[in-house]
């Protein structure tokens, strides 16, 4: 192939990708290498920003208007078809190409996106079929079970609404990375965080500081704020959550907890002597719980 067909290769390849006419004339070239070099470098840019991961990232984001997102998908053959449900998957470290690998193989189906959505998460956003029934929190568990057997990997998954229309993806996705946000602040005994059990952490994260602070100051006093107190240590915080979650029944926490009753009692005065908080009753459990959230916040 001599140059001027090489030449005209590089501008047909440049046109198929970019739908553009180009005319290039020959007579005023002094260099043609160069000049095939530097269409061949313009090509292969052209690809690389126009991934379809990189496409539905730019999207995903807020970095593409929906119009041309829905242009770059009927040309690249992106099916945007039928319902779907989002996992943000966190990893402690970051990603490689075998941790796609096996997410392809729990989610075969060709219309299920996998995207890194940056070094350490990836988005998978689930095509599902027309008659299932979709049960996020179990796919979650299942998404933990394999990447833990396969990988050895430690995950957080943080999980959306259903999506029931394309355009809705990019909100689904903003509200993912908040839900994960939301749940690593405030509940990090959690590994999997869906968007609709994030409770009075959703309300805190969107409080300012100074409301956080001036709460805490109210309720339990300044030093909580510079000080370690016992009373928000891990032990106790799990007792007075196990407490709560058993509806302040002591002899279930205590069985719960592999404790005696008298150890579990002692706890519960820790809290009050400490705070004033007496958290067998019910408004004052609610406060101390809030203002355990909001010392995981502001610290």
């Amino acid at each position: 192939m001599n140059h001027t067909e090489k030449l005209q290769q590089a501008i047909r390849e440049l046109q198929r990708l970019t739908g553009l006419p180009f005319e290039i004339r020959t007579d005023d070239l002094t260099d043609l290498d160069d000049t095939i070099e530097r269409l061949q470098s313009l090509s292969q840019a052209y690809r690389n920003a126009n991934r379809k991961e990189d496409v539905i990232r730019r999207w995903l984001s807020g970095n593409m208007a929906d119009e041309d997102f829905f242009a770059y998908a009927d040309r690249m053959h992106i099916d945007r078809s039928g319902r779907k449900a989002l996992y943000l998957i966190q990893f402690q470290k970051e990603i490689y190409p075998e941790i796609t690998l096996v997410l392809r193989n729990i989610f075969p189906d060709s219309r299920t996106w996998i995207l890194p959505y940056n070094q350490t998460q990836i988005l998978v956003i689930n095509h599902i079929s027309k008659h299932a029934d979709p049960v996020l929190k179990e796919t979650a568990y299942q998404l933990l079970d394999a990447l833990n057997t396969e990988l050895m990997e430690q995950v957080q998954i943080a999980t959306s609404a259903i999506a029931y229309h394309t355009e809705d993806l990019p909100g689904l996705c903003r509200q993912c990375l908040q839900s994960m946000q939301i749940g690593s602040i405030f509940y990090p005994d959690r590994i999997i965080y869906g968007h609709d059990e994030l409770g009075i952490g959703s309300i805190l994260y969107d409080a300012s500081d100074e409301t956080c602070r001036a709460f805490i100051r109210d309720q339990i006093g300044d030093r909580f704020l510079t000080e370690e107190s016992p009373a928000f240590d891990t032990d106790i915080k799990n007792t007075a959550n196990t407490f709560l979650n058993n509806n302040m029944n002591i002899a279930e926490t205590a069985r719960q907890l592999h404790i005696h009753r008298n150890t579990l009692l002692y706890r519960l005065e820790q809290i009050e002597n400490e705070t004033g908080l007496d958290i067998r009753n019910f408004e004052q459990a609610m406060i101390y719980r809030i203002c355990s959230m909001i010392l995981l916040y502001v610290k």
